[in-house]
């Protein structure tokens, strides 16, 4: 897969390489950098009554995504990133250090727009478009794979679905009232 992954990074690189788009998806990265935007967001939702569940769900999702996507799974799978295993593209973002599979910027991404998406949030169009660009920053920079991202959007999307389901639970709902 590593062969097709390397084209589509190429052809993506190609295509939209510019000062200003570095500029933007430099910007775009940093955002989910950490899981941190959809944290605050979830944060800011369980300060209403009307979005607790909505914003619990969310901290759970991005919790759970990240114990098991980067806790265990990129560990697990210890795959090299694109800019280790190659230099043919100029680096405008320093190479992480931990491995690549699966993409935690694209699995906290989508496991907070699954949330938005499962629970009908008037948010969720824009939501899934946030995570869609942080995902496709990191193919920009160099630093994931697309079957990174796929894997990332797969878990993100599994986590999202079980935190919905929990947030749903009689005696967690209640709680969250």
């Amino acid at each position: 897969m590593t062969g097709a992954d390397f084209s589509i990074l190429f052809a993506i690189r190609s295509f939209f390489e510019a000062g200003t788009f570095d500029t933007l998806m430099l910007w775009v990265t940093r955002a989910g950098d950490a899981g941190a935007l959809w944290l605050a967001a979830g944060a800011v939702l369980m300060l209403c009554s009307s979005t607790r569940r909505l914003g619990a769900a969310v901290l759970l999702a991005v919790v759970l995504y990240a114990a098991v996507g980067n806790g265990i799974l990129k560990p697990l799978v210890g795959r090299l990133r694109p800019c280790d295993v190659s230099d043919a593209v100029g680096l405008i973002l320093a190479c992480p250090s931990s491995y690549s599979f699966p993409s935690g910027h694209t699995g906290a991404s989508f496991a907070a727009a699954g949330v938005f998406w499962l629970l009908k949030s008037s948010w969720r169009r824009t939501v899934l478009a946030a995570a869609v660009l942080i995902s496709f920053s990191r193919l920009y920079l160099f630093v994931h794979y697309p079957s990174d991202v796929a894997g990332g959007i797969l878990c993100g999307l599994a986590a999202a679905f079980i935190a919905v389901r929990v947030t749903a639970l009689p005696a967690v709902k209640s709680r969250l009232s």
